[in-house]
C-alpha cells in the first residue's frame, strides 16, 4: 500500500471515529467509534502498525525521528492540558451539589474533549498527502526515478547516489538468492537427489 496511502487512510479512520465515538448515544456506536479508532493506530491487515508504527518506520533516520519523537511528547503534554482543563470545569459544577447538572455536563465535556482531536486529525490527513513515499517502497515496485526524487527531498545529491547504489545492489543480491540452484549431476548422466 505504501506508507503515503496507509497514513492518509489511518488519518481518515481516526478522523471519521472521533464524532461517532463523541457524539454516541448508545453501546453499537461507541463501540464501532472504538473499533475505528483502534484500527486507524493499531496494526494494519498484515500486522504492522497504522499510525503508530507506519510513521515512525517511515521516517529518516537521525533528525526526522528525532523531531517525530519530540511532537509526540509536546502532544502529550497537550493533552493532558487540554484533559487538565476540561476537568476543572466539571469539579467547578461538582461543588454546586446538583448531580443532575453535574452528570449533565460532565458528558457535555467528554464530548467536547473528544472533539477537540479533530483539527489535529485533520492536520495529519493534510500532511499525510506532503509525505514522500518511501524511496526503498518505490524502488522495488519498479519506479527508479521516483524513489531517487524522494532520496532527493531529503540527502544531498552524493547520499542519495549512495543509497540508490545500495538499493541495487540489495535487489541484485535477492534476485540472486531466489534464482534456483541448478541440479547437479551424477556420473551416470541422470539428476542427483
Amino acid at each position: 500500500m505504501g506508507r503515503k496511502l496507509l497514513m492518509a487512510l489511518s488519518g481518515f479512520l481516526f478522523v471519521a471515529s472521533i464524532p461517532m465515538i463523541a457524539l454516541s448515544h448508545g453501546y453499537g456506536p461507541l463501540v464501532f467509534g472504538r473499533l475505528l479508532q483502534g484500527v486507524s493506530a493499531g496494526p494494519d491487515w498484515r500486522g504492522r502498525a497504522a499510525i503508530s508504527g507506519g510513521v515512525p518506520v517511515g521516517m529518516n533516520r537521525g533528525k526526522g525521528t528525532g523531531v517525530f519523537q519530540w511532537l509526540l511528547t509536546l502532544g502529550i503534554f497537550i493533552a493532558a492540558a487540554v484533559g487538565m482543563f476540561f476537568s476543572y470545569r466539571v469539579d467547578e459544577v461538582a461543588k454546586l451539589h446538583d448531580a443532575g447538572q453535574a452528570v449533565c455536563l460532565q458528558e457535555h465535556r467528554m464530548a467536547q474533549y473528544l472533539l477537540v482531536s479533530l483539527p489535529p486529525g485533520f492536520l495529519f490527513v493534510i500532511g499525510s498527502f506532503m509525505v514522500a513515499e518511501s524511496p526503498r517502497w518505490l524502488f522495488r515496485r519498479g519506479k527508479r526515478d521516483a524513489a531517487y526524487a524522494a532520496l532527493l527531498r531529503s540527502r544531498t545529491k552524493e547520499q542519495a547516489d549512495l543509497e540508490l547504489q545500495e538499493m541495487e545492489k540489495t535487489a541484485a543480491a535477492e534476485k540472486a538468492r531466489l534464482q534456483p540452484e541448478p541440479k547437479s549431476r551424477n556420473r551416470y548422466g541422470g539428476a542427483s537427489m
